[in-house]
């Protein structure tokens, strides 16, 4: 008898597998080899092959990943905006120091918000960085600015530790196998499981 199993799709060659040990366990028909070596190969097969029927191809975290990219944006370009204004206006206080803190934007890429996430964390980064130091912190702190810099801080920080975890777990998922790496394996478990059954 030949049997083409390729055919078949993943989830109905599990199902197939697990109605051959079913069958051949606690059936009407239950057979005398119950405890044989191949059906043991099989099963053990299976129990591997059913985990991976569903396996998931991304973490899953991608959408989170946005939501937190999209925040740190809209502190990112409304900080910009913000000093971009207040550096135009000769008339207001501290405008010397809206001045420097633009040109520390300009240095570090006025558009980072639109870099892939990689790049955008590494200028990030870098920006916070120099914000960080002085004379920069002092004048975000005269012009009332120190709340919005630490959120921004914040929300690179979560971004960052967000984007890790998604990296380590889309790796994790690259490296277990799939069901169709394994597929091979409950193939020939089947036919030799069926074959035996057949010689009988």
């Amino acid at each position: 008898m030949k049997i083409s199993l390729g055919k078949l799709k993943t989830v109905t060659l599990a199902a197939l597998a697990e109605r051959l040990i079913l069958a051949s366990k606690n059936g009407n028909y239950t057979i005398s080899i119950s405890n044989h070596p191949l059906l043991k190969a099989l099963e053990a097969e299976y129990d591997l092959y059913k985990d991976l029927v569903a396996k998931q191809l991304y973490s899953g975290k991608g959408a989170e990943v946005a939501k937190e990219d999209k925040e740190r944006d809209k502190v990112f370009v409304g900080l910009k905006a913000y000093l971009k204004a207040y550096a135009a206006l000769d008339l207001l206080p501290n405008q010397e120091k809206a001045v420097a803190l633009y040109e520390v934007f300009k240095r570090n890429d006025l558009n980072l918000d639109k870099k892939s996430y990689a790049d955008q964390s590494v200028l990030l980064n870098k920006l916070l960085a120099e914000l960080d130091a002085e004379p920069n912190k002092t004048a975000l702190n005269a012009l009332n600015l120190t709340p919005v810099f630490n959120d921004l801080k914040t929300k690179q920080e979560t971004f960052s530790n967000l984007l890790s975890e998604q990296t380590e777990a889309n790796a994790t998922l690259r490296l277990t196998k799939s069901a169709s790496a394994l597929r091979g394996d409950i193939e020939k478990s089947i036919r030799n499981y069926i074959n035996l059954v057949s010689a009988m």
